[in-house]
């Protein structure tokens, strides 16, 4: 399932759209999604994420670069354009070349990612 930003604001305004008090400005939002969904060839089941619990904090990864992305790649909650960031990371990481304003998204994203679980 993958569609670009401006596809996930339409779905997300028509989600919105389906509380509408006019029934029907509602009923036009569920047409309008239920039709959008279908053009990308998506099922409900694989649109929501399925619930999970409640997220204990662990601590930040810490070490060398390398070693907090490898941390952070271990964690099965990340989303895959961010998975395939830290991989492209990694390799800079792990051939010394990995850029400062890079070094600084990773050290920031260890840190938010600490208030969660992984």
């Amino acid at each position: 399932m993958a569609y670009d930003i401006e596809t996930r604001d339409t779905l997300i305004d028509l989600l919105n759209r389906l509380g509408d008090a006019d029934d029907a400005a509602a009923l036009d939002a569920a047409r309008a999604l239920a039709a959008k969904a279908e053009a990308l060839d998506l099922e409900w089941e694989t649109l929501l994420v399925p619930a999970q619990a409640p997220a204990r904090a662990a601590p930040a990864a810490t070490g060398s670069d390398v070693e907090i992305i490898r941390a952070l790649l271990a964690r099965d909650d990340l989303f895959p354009d961010t998975r395939d960031d830290l991989e492209g990371f990694l390799a800079a990481a792990e051939a010394g070349e990995l850029p400062a304003e890079d070094r600084t998204y990773v050290q920031a994203l260890n840190q938010r990612l600490s208030r969660r679980s992984p």
